[in-house]
């Protein structure tokens, strides 16, 4: 009977070594787990704070971006209405400036054609002296106009014998001038008294004349861009 109960507690005392074993080692593991749940419980916790301070700084850089955009679209609404009130006075600048440029291009179309007219009458009253239009006039006023250059070349090769010049040239030697036998009056007929006495100086006084309205009036049609054909070469 005491032998039973010996190996009875014998028996009981290796379940209770067993269940011991067990027990401590459950509690290792216990343990173990405990560390890597704290472990896992302290990383999330860091994820958590380090995620709430993002969820921070990433407020605060929008309400910061909300207050410039507000910014910009004040800044945008003065601008438009800057820009809206340019251009009403623009338009009213712009036309003024067009009613002056009206003003000034319809007075320079008139002195333009004022300046034509009189080089046009200057130009054919001086166009015989230039062997212009000769068909158009009379018997008397070619012949006047003939007088005329005669005694110009006449008075030019005069000046060249006194300066020493050889009076060979086929142009100003006497032989080549037509002389008159009654054919021309001895007083200039249909043109102005002014281009009578003196052939030379009236030619002059004609060629200058023309030439100085010509320039004037060329000049003003550069300006202006306007061609003009009728230039009389001088």
């Amino acid at each position: 009977k005491i032998v039973k109960e010996k190996n009875a507690l014998t028996e009981r005392l290796k379940n209770a070594e067993a269940a011991r074993k067990r027990f401590d080692e459950e509690l290792k593991r216990f343990a173990t787990e405990n560390v890597s749940r704290e472990e896992i419980r302290q990383s999330l916790e860091d994820e958590v704070r380090r995620l709430t301070q993002t969820v921070g700084q990433t407020e605060g850089e929008k309400r910061e971006k909300e207050e410039q955009v507000a910014r910009c679209e004040a800044y945008i609404d003065g601008m438009e209405s800057k820009l809206q009130a340019c251009q009403f006075d623009d338009e009213r600048v712009l036309l003024g400036d067009l009613e002056i440029i009206m003003c000034v291009h319809e007075f320079n179309w008139q002195y333009i054609h004022t300046l034509e007219a009189s080089l046009q009458e200057e130009m054919s009253r001086h166009a015989p002296l230039y062997g212009a239009g000769l068909e158009a006039l009379s018997m008397k006023e070619l012949e006047t106009i003939s007088r005329i250059h005669e005694e110009g070349l006449r008075q030019i090769h005069a000046l060249q014998q006194r300066k020493g010049s050889p009076a060979g040239s086929p142009l100003l030697s006497p032989h080549a001038l037509p002389h008159s036998h009654g054919l021309y009056p001895s007083a200039s007929v249909g043109l102005p008294p002014s281009i009578i006495p003196n052939g030379v100086e009236v030619l002059e006084q004609a060629r200058m004349l023309g030439k100085k309205e010509y320039l004037r009036l060329e000049g003003l049609g550069e300006i202006l861009q306007m061609p003009y054909s009728f230039a009389p070469t001088f």
